[in-house]
Parts: structure tokens; sequence; C-alpha cells
């Protein structure tokens, strides 16, 4: 995750699959899209395991790896908050989640664009 603008955001590498057959893209209405972030369950022995990330008919998919470069420490930020605020998924097992508002950045010519995470605030729970 890299700082991106001047406002608590962060990005990251995205890939993106066409799936047409799902419903559209759900956003704030601004320009931002609402993504489902995922913390997987603990596990014990292994550190920091990458959290999930895409939107709701999943044509924007990504994971967010924890990166030791990272002076913003994005990765803990993001987790900190799901953990704080998120809820558990279907399963008592399973991990936590939580939406985020964030923009996308399509990149011409790249196989890969970015997307930019919102930290400021988390996006409502959604049902899906």
């Amino acid at each position: 995750l890299f700082p991106h603008r001047s406002y608590t955001e962060y990005t990251a590498l995205i890939n993106f699959n066409d799936n047409k057959k799902k419903k559209s893209r759900k956003g704030a209405g601004d320009g931002r899209e609402i993504v489902k972030i995922q913390v997987a369950a603990p596990f014990p022995g292994m550190g920091n395991t990458p959290m999930l990330l895409y939107n709701i008919d999943r044509t924007a998919r990504t994971f967010i790896h924890d990166d030791d470069n990272d002076d913003n420490r994005g990765y803990e930020k993001i987790k900190q908050m799901i953990n704080a605020h998120g809820v558990s998924g279907a399963l008592k097992s399973g991990g936590t989640k939580a939406y985020f508002y964030s923009r996308i950045t399509r990149r011409e010519g790249e196989q890969q664009d970015l997307i930019s995470i919102d930290i400021s605030e988390l996006a409502p729970a959604q049902k899906w």
C-alpha cells in the first residue's frame, strides 16, 4: 500500500475480471465505490495474512499484503479498523469484514489498475 493523496487514503494494485452477469457497482454517489475487505481468521504461527478486497460484483479483486517498507502502515490501519468496527463472517471460526469507500484509477496500457482505499471512515455495512 502506498500513500496516494493528502487525505487518509491508501492504494494497491488490483485485478479486474469481466463479470457482466452480476449486479452493477454500488457506490457512494460521488465517484467512490464500496468494497469489502476481509481479514482471515487468526492461525497459530502465521504472521499478518493477506486481506481480501473485492467489490459487489467481484469484477475488482485483490489482496492487501503487509509491507515492512510501508512507513504509513496502511495494512495495519485497515486491519485495526476492521478488528475494531467490522463484523464476523458467516462462520463463527471465520474472519472479520468491513466495508470501505474506494476510488479506482484506470491505468491506460497497464494490466493492473490502482484502487485507493479511504480509511478516514467506514462505508455502511452491506448485505453482500
